[in-house]
């Protein structure tokens, strides 16, 4: 157990500073549209979203390369703590700038930070437990991650015009 808390600590800086340095890809890249696909393109909640997960499926791969495949669960732990962390974030900051009525980076840095151990705490605690996972349970959590996916890249290229994918900071937030 040790070793995965070890694992699972490096996982978590690893994605920290991935998504730190993802935030910054499309600009750097001369707003190339296929950096867009994985990267934030603006600063809405939604394209946000884009730190944690790319960064958090990259270090799944990884790991289960190298050890995940001899842990019973491994899959869905880490599913469950991607989903997890991406509601988190959202939970977060709809909470936070309602609350306050304003939108603050460092608000949303911590919310960033504190959807990561989110994740963390999901995964050590799932792969603690061991259990074997059914298969549709399996199917079904990794089912909404591919599904992510596939709407992070349709929604870059045509996002609906509801306030998750509006940029913050172009919206005038006002407390009710």
């Amino acid at each position: 157990m040790k070793k995965i808390i070890i694992w699972e600590i490096i996982g978590a800086v690893c994605i920290a500073a991935f998504g730190a340095l993802l935030h910054f890809a499309y600009e750097y890249s001369g707003y190339n549209i296929w950096v867009g696909l994985f990267a934030p393109i603006n600063e809405s909640v939604w394209e946000h979203l884009k730190l944690l997960y790319f960064p958090s499926v990259l270090v799944v791969g990884m790991e289960y390369l190298f050890w995940g495949r001899k842990i019973a669960g491994y899959l869905y732990a880490k599913a469950k703590g991607i989903l997890l962390g991406l509601a988190l974030m959202v939970v977060f900051f709809y909470t936070y700038v309602g609350i306050l009525g304003e939108h603050y980076l460092w608000m949303d840095i911590v919310s960033f930070l504190a959807a990561i151990a989110m994740q963390t705490f999901t995964v050590i605690y799932g792969m603690k437990r061991r259990h074997t996972i059914s298969w549709p349970r399996l199917a079904g959590s990794w089912l909404a991650l591919a599904a992510l996916a596939a709407l992070f890249c349709w929604f870059t290229l045509s996002p609906p015009q509801i306030g998750i994918f509006a940029d913050p900071a172009k919206t005038q937030w006002t407390s009710s």
